[in-house]
C-alpha cells in the first residue's frame, strides 16, 4: 500500500497516536465485516483493522526512527513519503502529510516530558 495515497483522507486535525489506540480499542471486540464510509462493506474487517493498525505502527516507527536521528518533520515527510499530490497545496495546507508526522513527534516529546 502507497502510505502516500492511504493518508489522503486524513485532515488537519488528525493526531496518529490517537487513531492507532482507537483501533487497539475497536479490536478488543469480537467482529467480523465492517462498513467502511470509503470502501464499503469489508469482509472479515477484524483482519483488516488489524492490517490498518500494524501499518500506521510502522509509520509512527519510522517516523519516530528518523526523528531520533535528528530528522526535521519535513525530512522525514519527503523520506518516508516523497510523492506530493496536488490537493496539499491548497490555502490551508489541511491535506499536507506534515500533520500526521508532527502529531507522532509531539506526541513522542510529550511522552518523554512526563517521563522526566
Amino acid at each position: 500500500m502507497n502510505a502516500s495515497r492511504f493518508f489522503c483522507n486524513f485532515f488537519l486535525d488528525i493526531h496518529l497516536p490517537s487513531i492507532i489506540q482507537s483501533l487497539e480499542r475497536v479490536l478488543t471486540y469480537d467482529f467480523q465485516d465492517v462498513f467502511c464510509s470509503h470502501a464499503g462493506l469489508v469482509k472479515d474487517g477484524h483482519a483488516a483493522l488489524e492490517r490498518k493498525r500494524d501499518y500506521l505502527l510502522t509509520i509512527e516507527q519510522n517516523v519516530l526512527s528518523l526523528h531520533n536521528e535528528e530528522d526535521t518533520a519535513e525530512e522525514i515527510c519527503n523520506k518516508l513519503f516523497p510523492k506530493k499530490y496536488p490537493i496539499i497545496k491548497l490555502p490551508s495546507g489541511e491535506w499536507d502529510i506534515l500533520h500526521i508526522v508532527t502529531s507522532i513527534i509531539n506526541e513522542n516529546n510529550i511522552s518523554k516530558s512526563e517521563i522526566t
